[in-house]
């Protein structure tokens, strides 16, 4: 293959990606990119079923649920779990600010197509991107591509 039709058939890959990730909204679906290990997630819904995150956390898991219901994140990571379910770390800010700050850590299962259960949700360290993006690190996540859609939240009873 020639590097021009090489380029094509990349560009192609990239745009079928896109034409996926932009079809259904709040439906989940994790495709491999063409010619990459990175993954594509789209939105879906979280289901919220126990109040640990609002016990353990307070305020800052109310304001984490509100962020990622309403704006969608801007940074995800996939963290594999040894004979569990893969929790998926969904970086949601607000308000924006350039230095990086009031960054929550929406940590999610999925539960079946589209459908969320939430684990847990906080400020993680000083809030800040940079420390966020250490701390998932030393738990051997993946980056995934963002979602462009925000996350309806459903409490259950």
């Amino acid at each position: 293959m020639n590097n021009q039709n090489g380029s094509q058939l990349a560009a192609f890959f990239v745009l079928a990606a896109l034409v996926l990730f932009t079809l259904g909204s709040h439906v989940l679906k994790v495709l491999p990119l063409a010619g990459t290990n990175m993954l594509l997630i789209k939105s879906g819904k979280i289901v919220v079923d126990s109040n640990h995150a609002q016990i353990t956390h307070g305020d800052e898991a109310t304001q984490a649920l509100n962020c990622i219901s309403q704006y969608a994140p801007f940074k995800a990571f996939r963290q594999p779990i040894k004979g569990s379910k893969d929790a998926w770390h969904l970086l949601c800010q607000y308000p924006y600010d350039e230095a990086g700050t009031n960054v929550f850590d929406v940590i999610v299962e999925e539960l079946e197509e589209g459908v969320f259960r939430l684990k847990t949700t906080f400020r993680p360290q000083d809030g800040t991107l940079q420390a966020i993006e250490q701390w998932l690190l030393r738990k051997n996540v993946q980056q995934v591509s963002a979602p462009t859609l925000p996350f309806p939240v459903q409490f259950l009873p």
